[in-house]
């Protein structure tokens, strides 16, 4: 358990960042969800939307790579999506057509804090 504590790739490190986003999003606790259509039949996307903000969570089950093509009326074309498990992400911004892609590793997924063009950009960058 030492070593797992201290490795930032161990399975306890991954369930500890799951833990603290989660604390930090009470969109995923308190929200009101909805699926999310995202033209992949192995891939699982929700909306969690709370007066604080509003959440993505998309789930890969495949046991390939898959593209998820989503439509978010919660952040528009140009709105950014901002990864909360992957800190090293430089995140997403929906485009013109307002049809977002999000690649996916076989049983991947992303936590993703959604932005609208209007919001804060000082907070959607940072959190």
């Amino acid at each position: 358990m030492y070593e797992q504590s201290r490795d930032p790739g161990s399975l306890l490190s991954r369930i500890r960042l799951f833990a603290e986003r989660y604390r930090e999003a009470p969109e995923l606790a308190w929200g009101e969800y909805r699926v999310v259509e995202a033209g992949e039949r192995a891939v699982l996307a929700h909306i969690g939307c709370a007066t604080d903000g509003t959440i993505l969570a998309v789930h890969n089950f495949a046991d390939r790579p898959v593209t998820a093509r989503l439509r978010l009326p919660e952040a528009g074309p140009g709105g950014r999506l901002t990864d909360l498990l992957d800190e090293g992400h430089a995140g997403l911004t929906v485009p013109d057509d307002g049809l977002l892609p999000i690649e996916l590793p076989a049983y991947g997924y992303r936590w993703l804090r959604v932005g609208t063009p209007a919001d804060d950009p000082e907070r959607v960058a940072s959190d």
